[in-house]
């Protein structure tokens, strides 16, 4: 089916490394999904193989990628570079919600997902 109405009100949740609620729909090369992440929620330290973008649709994110730390609010693109040790957490009162892409496609978004040890695996962000 190439329309998906009402895409991202489901909240199916189901990612290891944060708490945000997700809805994936999966293409032949990528697949996308819409996150929702509640105040005072985070992700925690992690990589893929893959590359991710993520697109801001609603409220403020404070970012980590590879130890440097952006802010990101509604309509900033954000890329995550294949290796990339990355973290996200919530900024503010507002709920954020965001689309994030990567390829290639896979049916769980757990999958190849890279926890690192040691110093890597300690938020830069303070949140654990």
């Amino acid at each position: 089916m190439p329309v998906y109405p009402d895409f991202g009100h489901k909240g199916e949740g189901g990612i290891s490394y944060t708490t945000a609620s997700a809805e994936w729909r999966h293409g032949q090369n990528m697949s996308i999904g819409y996150l929702k992440m509640e105040p005072g929620t985070s992700s925690t330290p992690h990589s893929h193989a893959d590359e991710q973008f993520i697109y801001i649709l609603k409220g403020t994110v404070r970012l980590a990628i590879d130890g440097g730390i952006h802010d990101a609010s509604a309509g900033d693109l954000v890329h995550f570079p294949p290796g990339a040790v990355h973290e996200i957490e919530v900024a503010g009162d507002e709920t954020a919600e965001f689309l994030l892409s990567r390829g290639p496609s896979r049916q769980n978004p757990n999958e190849d997902v890279i926890v690192p040890d040691g110093a890597a695996a300690r938020s830069v962000l303070g949140n654990k």
